[in-house]
């Protein structure tokens, strides 16, 4: 598999704690890794890191061998709509609009019709069984309709890779295997990172990285 992200020598300090002395991570096309550890051990900021949403460290981080630092805002603005999808532990969604309307946004601002993003966001959110949620407020929703719509909504773009941040810290046992079975079913082609302190959910990837 090729590699898709590396980062060389990564140190990194936090509210005034050293997290990382030297980092390299190389991460291929296909993998499923959890970041693991305790809270404060740095899983978010490794995470924010590896995704380009951060500059604030020494090293380099490469997505397909271009240093983030080296990307002009435009490009990594492009990149994220295109090419990279995130997950939160905290759902975020676009409240005076339905769930169908969430869902296709990433293909509203990639320009593509109502109609073909519409098409799209259904097919989505059949897999994740909540089209007959499709023309319901988002508020509505229970916790775990509410990160699958978010899931949904992050996969419709078919990342290349794709961040989660503790994706299932606020659902129930039941509900966070629900959304990391569904999860790694639509990630068969896609690089997944997920950062999580449950050793339960972290067993749906390949490689664990404690930190």
């Amino acid at each position: 598999m090729s590699k898709i992200i590396q980062a060389s020598d990564i140190f990194c300090t936090f509210n005034k704690q050293q997290l990382f002395k030297g980092l390299s991570l190389s991460i291929h096309r296909g993998d499923r890794i959890a970041l693991t550890g305790k809270s404060g051990s740095g899983k978010s900021t490794l995470l924010h890191i590896l995704s380009g949403l951060t500059a604030n460290y020494q090293g380099t981080v490469t997505y397909k061998n271009i240093d983030y630092r080296q990307m002009e805002p435009a490009r990594l603005s492009k990149l994220r709509q295109h090419e990279l999808g995130f997950i939160y532990q905290q759902s975020y969604w676009l409240g005076d609009y339905t769930v169908l309307e969430n869902v296709s946004m990433p293909l509203r601002i990639q320009n593509k019709s109502t109609h073909e993003a519409n098409q799209m966001a259904h097919q989505q959110l059949c897999h994740f069984n909540l089209n007959h949620k499709a023309h319901e407020p988002c508020h509505i929703l229970s916790g775990g309709e509410r990160q699958r719509m978010c899931l949904a909504r992050a996969m419709i773009i078919r990342p290349e890779v794709l961040f989660a941040d503790e994706p299932t810290g606020q659902l129930d046992a039941e509900n966070a295997h629900l959304v990391m079975k569904q999860l790694t079913e639509c990630t068969d082609d896609t690089t997944l990172i997920i950062a999580t302190h449950d050793k339960d959910i972290s067993q749906y990837c390949y490689t664990h990285i404690e930190l």
